[in-house]
């Protein structure tokens, strides 16, 4: 499982915005077959950079969203 963090998020956002992709978006190709998550914590660090609810929601929705646990942390 790849779990992604605020700094990635921010990036990938970036180049979608762009229509430019970039080193996220081929990092999410390359591992097109593996799982993709999120923490919680990311959830609400990301969440701050945006001042459209439902514009979040449709980029999050992409996301598994992940508690934290020993292993994660």
């Amino acid at each position: 499982m790849l779990l992604l963090d605020n700094s990635f998020l921010i990036e990938l956002e970036d180049e979608l915005v762009k229509r430019r992709p970039g080193a996220a978006i081929a990092l999410l190709e390359a591992h097109r077959r593996s799982a993709i998550a999120i923490s919680i914590i990311t959830l609400g660090e990301f969440a701050e950079g945006f001042t459209d609810p439902q514009a979040f929601g449709e980029f999050i929705s992409r996301f598994r969203v992940v508690q934290l646990s020993r292993s994660i942390a």
